[in-house]
C-alpha cells in the first residue's frame, strides 16, 4: 500500500501569507486546502499574478494544492440559489486557475424525501454546477455534513453529470445529528445516529465519489455535540483509515481543526497519528 497523503485546510492554522504555508510544510504537509470562498485566497483578491506566486510558493516547499474550499451556503433556498450557483462556478474557475483539481463545501441540509419541493432545488443546481466543473476538466465536492451519506448517494445518482463528487468528513457525521437532535428538542442518542449516519460505513456508500477528506474527530457528550483532537474522538480511526485500503482511495486527507487553542501543535500530532496507523495497517 503506498503511503497516506496527509495535509492541512490552511485556514485553520490561523497564520496568514506565505507564513501559513511555511508552517504546514513545518508539520509535514504534503499538501493544503486553500480557502477561496474569502479572505487572502478569493478570487477579488488574487490576480493572475498572484496565483503564480501562490503555486510556486507551495511548489517550493514540496507541497501541492489538494482543493479549495468555499463557505458557499444553501443551495436549497430558491430563493437565492441562481447567485449562489453563479458564484460557485466563478470559485470552479479560480480553483482550476490556481491548478487544483477541485473545489468543496457545504451546500446546506438536504432533503431526505427524494420528491420534496426542496430536494429538486438542490438536484437542479447540483447539475448546473456538475456540468460546468465537467467542461472544465474540475470537479465540486459536496462536503458530508447533516444527511446520512445515503441520501447524499441518492442526489449524486440523480444526477446526469460526473462533476459533483464527494468530501468526506467523518466527525460531521457525528456533529450534525446531535445539532438536529438540538434543534428539534429531542434528546441525542448515539446508537441511533451511527445506525443511520455511521462514519466508517460512509466510506464504502460513497466509494465511488469521494475525491478529498477531511481528518477530524468529534464525540457528544451530554447531549453536546464537540469537536476534538483526532484520536480524542468517537472515529475509530483503524478500522476509518482501513476502509480507505479497501476502496483503494489515494487521494489526499485533509487535517482540518476549527477548534482549540494550540491547533498547529494539534495539527502536527494528528498528521503524525494518521500515518503511523496508515503503516501499521500494512
Amino acid at each position: 500500500m503506498a503511503d497516506i497523503k496527509v495535509g492541512v485546510r490552511l485556514i485553520c492554522l490561523h497564520t496568514p501569507g506565505s507564513a501559513g504555508l511555511e508552517t504546514a510544510a513545518e508539520i509535514g504537509s504534503d499538501s493544503v486546502q486553500l480557502t477561496v470562498g474569502h479572505g487572502e485566497y478569493a478570487p477579488e483578491e488574487l490576480n493572475a499574478t498572484g496565483i503564480k506566486e501562490v503555486q510556486q510558493r507551495v511548489q517550493d516547499l514540496g507541497m501541492v494544492i489538494s482543493a479549495t474550499d468555499g463557505g458557499l451556503g444553501d443551495f436549497g433556498d430558491a430563493e437565492t440559489v441562481a447567485e449562489r450557483v453563479d458564484h460557485t462556478k466563478r470559485l470552479i474557475d479560480h480553483t482550476r486557475a490556481l491548478g487544483a483539481p477541485a473545489l468543496t463545501s457545504h451546500i446546506g441540509i438536504v432533503p431526505k424525501d427524494a420528491n420534496a419541493p426542496r430536494r429538486q432545488v438542490f438536484r437542479e443546481a447540483m447539475e448546473v454546477i456538475g456540468k460546468h466543473a465537467e467542461q472544465t476538466g474540475m470537479q465540486f465536492g459536496i462536503e458530508t455534513g447533516p444527511e446520512p451519506a445515503s441520501v447524499l448517494l441518492d442526489l449524486i445518482n440523480s444526477i446526469d453529470t460526473d462533476g459533483i463528487k464527494i468530501n468526506l468528513d467523518p466527525a460531521n457525521f457525528i456533529i450534525w445529528p446531535a445539532r438536529i437532535a438540538a434543534i428539534e428538542g429531542r434528546p441525542y442518542d448515539r446508537a441511533e445516529a451511527f445506525a443511520e449516519s455511521d462514519p466508517h460505513d460512509a466510506v464504502y456508500t460513497l466509494r465511488e465519489h469521494i475525491i478529498h477528506t477531511h481528518i477530524k474527530d468529534a464525540r457528544v457528550k451530554e447531549g453536546e455535540k464537540g469537536e476534538t483532537p483526532v484520536g480524542q474522538g468517537w472515529i475509530d480511526w483503524p478500522r476509518y483509515l482501513k476502509s480507505y485500503q479497501d476502496i483503494g482511495f489515494t487521494g489526499y486527507h485533509c487535517i482540518e481543526r476549527e477548534a482549540g487553542e494550540n491547533r498547529v501543535e494539534e495539527m502536527r500530532e494528528a498528521i503524525a497519528f494518521v500515518r503511523r496507523i496508515w503503516q501499521e495497517l500494512d
